[in-house]
């Protein structure tokens, strides 16, 4: 077996987690930007190519969808600043990260079937940090 290495980030699974934490960051900080989609279509806008101010609930130009349309702004905007600060290297905490994609599926849920796929990027991305959350735990403590 081999001895731990006696620097810590110098260790390749680590390295390899942190590296996995960035590149997830860039994905989470282009979602965030594909979340304004939701804020142009209940604002009425425009309706970007593939969709339509029909595919939104309440009724796009409402004071309901204007309302909703606010928390895809504000959803975009977290999930934005999340993968920026994870993107360059420094880890935001799982809880915050988990829950700004729940809130992530709650717009979209306003929005389907046209948002299915955001609902299914922001189920995955809670599978992955958590899943690296894990790798790094025992990375960790080894």
């Amino acid at each position: 077996m081999e001895p731990l290495p006696t620097d810590p980030s110098n260790d390749p699974d680590l390295v390899a987690v942190r590296e996995n934490e960035q590149v997830l960051g860039v994905m989470l900080a282009l979602h965030g930007a594909v979340h304004l989609v939701g804020l142009f279509l209940t604002w009425q806008w425009f309706e970007p190519r593939g969709f339509a101010y029909d595919d939104v609930w309440p009724d796009a130009g409402t004071a309901g969808a204007r309302l909703i349309g606010v928390g895809w702004l504000a959803v975009a905007a977290a999930i934005g600043l999340v993968g920026v600060r994870m993107a360059n290297g420094r880890s935001p905490s799982r809880r915050l990260i988990v829950g700004v994609h729940v809130a992530s599926i709650a717009v979209c849920l306003t929005a389907l079937p046209a948002a299915l796929p955001g609902l299914v990027i922001s189920a995955t991305l809670i599978g992955a940090v958590t899943v690296l959350a894990q790798r790094r735990r025992r990375v960790t403590q080894s």
